[in-house]
């Protein structure tokens, strides 16, 4: 059922460049770079795929291209709470990305406590679904 919710939700896209800004108000931002405009899909899990769903821990966005998903969550401070929300998304999706690379991304506006962030069970969640987990400050940029 999830995976027919996330079908429902995909955006086929092929800008140049995709700019997702926190969808809170922060100041957190992910950003895909396409040079050669290639065709990729996003995914908005917020007000999309969980949408009406406000308790439900889940990340922001996914973006797919070719064998890779990258799941983004955009968090003002919260290290912790992103790790939680990206491996819970990762989990309650991964049969639906089965043939994927999966890769977590977490962009924060302060970076706060990060070595205490990576005992949290959500970092271990992720770890466990995911060996390429890349946290930055502000803004991240991916070029497929």
């Amino acid at each position: 059922m999830i995976c027919d919710k996330i079908d429902d939700c995909i955006e086929v896209l092929d800008r140049a460049i995709e700019i997702c800004r926190d969808p809170k108000g922060g100041k957190s931002t992910f950003r895909i770079e396409n040079e050669d405009r290639k065709q990729y899909s996003k995914v908005n899990f917020e007000d999309c795929v969980y949408d009406g769903k406000e308790n439900e821990t889940k990340c922001d966005y996914a973006f797919i291209h070719r064998d890779v998903v990258y799941f983004v969550e955009l968090k003002g401070s919260d290290v912790q709470k992103g790790y939680a929300q990206l491996a819970a998304t990762i989990i309650d999706t991964k049969k639906c990305f089965q043939d994927k690379e999966i890769k977590a991304r977490l962009v924060v506006t302060k970076n706060g406590a990060p070595k205490i962030a990576k005992k949290s069970s959500g970092y271990k969640n992720l770890v466990k679904n995911t060996k390429d987990i890349v946290v930055k400050q502000h803004i991240l940029t991916e070029k497929i």
